[in-house]
């Protein structure tokens, strides 16, 4: 006779084999290592593959738009460099409406929302512009070495390609589809299904996929950073319109903003070089720049208050990360299949989505360096 756990009503006798490994710590703990792996591999690959196929299916369809812009001639051509920050985000929609196929088999796990107060709100803010600043700042100089001994000029013709942008469109490129279409895909969709691993993979991963993403190596280091920062926000709020605030406001004050003061500037730049050429007189270059002013004192005033806050900001944002890391106030949460970290990451980067997806995107961002 057994009795309701299993055993026979003998003295030290064994369960049933099916029933020894609930008596067995060790070997309960090896049966869910082994699950956690077999799930993070799944998971991590389509991971890896929805997001390698969106940027081939989102490269094709530019590549598809640009070739039937050519085929109407000038008109044609003139359409697509108008609206290509436009005709880039509708493109992007495809791929991502076409990787959402590949991770349909995985569980997505709702993050439970949680409340946040507007001051929690603005430091995370100000620290996503601060770690921006500096790994952007980083990322700049990198560039000019590289392009000073390679005589390369990357980044030169993308730079002179959005100042001609219509204003309004890049804000409603950058500040607003781009937040919502890329927080949709590496913070909604690729996070919610890699929640239950914990939340270090959940972030890590969706960010070193955003910074590849992007294709651009002075770019990488500023879109990781930026990613972690996100992606810990999405972590502990679970609300993906706050993500896409934030992403919005960075994009439209750092990018969509600054780019309008481009004009005024250079001009002033510009008559002051002349001035600089035609005297050495100091109070007569003073006097010839106040003569400037009424054309251009109001847009210098304004950029000399943007750049000041952006200052102020980035600075503060930079203080309040050194604060929470010394405070060890970041604190990340376990997952229904968490694995050590080391585990974790062999299990990761092992995987045949991952694999494919760095070696293809690195590759494109190393192409970028001589185009």
């Amino acid at each position: 006779m057994q009795d309701q756990f299993g055993f026979d009503n003998q003295e030290n006798c064994r369960p049933p084999e099916e029933n020894w490994i609930a008596f067995d710590p060790a070997a309960a703990e090896k049966q869910r290592k082994e699950e956690s792996k077999k799930r993070l591999r799944f998971a991590a690959s389509r991971v890896g593959w929805a997001t390698a196929i969106l940027v081939a299916v989102w490269m094709g369809a530019i590549f598809f738009v640009s070739t039937i812009a050519q085929i109407f001639g000038e008109g044609g051509i003139a359409f697509y460099n108008k609206y290509l920050l436009i005709i880039n985000e509708v493109t992007l929609a495809i791929g991502i409406a076409v990787a959402v196929i590949v991770l349909f088999p995985v569980p997505r796990v709702n993050i439970n929302r949680e409340k946040i107060s507007v001051g929690k709100f603005l430091m995370i803010l100000s620290i996503c512009f601060g770690v921006a600043y500096v790994t952007n700042f980083i990322g700049t100089v990198a560039l000019n070495i590289w392009n000073i001994f390679t005589g390369n000029s990357v980044g030169g013709e993308l730079a002179e390609l959005l100042y001609e942008m219509d204003p309004f469109l890049m804000f409603l490129s950058a500040g607003i589809l781009a937040p919502i279409l890329e927080e949709l895909f590496f913070r909604k969709l690729l996070t919610d299904r890699l929640r239950v691993f914990g939340e270090l993979p959940a972030i890590l991963l969706p960010a070193f996929l955003f910074a590849l993403f992007h294709m651009s190596a002075s770019q990488f280091l500023y879109a990781f950073t930026v990613g972690l920062v996100l992606g810990y926000f999405y972590c502990k709020t679970g609300s993906y319109w706050l993500t896409v605030l934030i992403h919005a406001i960075f994009n439209t004050v750092s990018g969509v903003i600054s780019v309008l003061f481009i004009d005024p500037i250079n001009g002033f730049m510009t008559e002051f070089a002349k001035i600089a050429e035609e005297t050495m007189d100091g109070a007569e270059i003073i006097e010839r720049v106040m003569e400037l002013m009424p054309e251009y004192g109001m847009a210098l005033g304004l950029y000399a208050i943007y750049a000041l806050l952006i200052g102020v900001i980035n600075i503060v944002g930079i203080v309040l990360l050194f604060v929470c890391i010394a405070t060890k106030k970041i604190e990340l949460r376990l997952g229904e299949y968490c694995l050590p970290r080391k585990e974790a990451a062999k299990t990761v980067f092992k995987t045949s989505g991952v694999i494919v997806c760095t070696v293809f995107l690195v590759v494109m961002t190393v192409l970028s360096l001589f185009s």
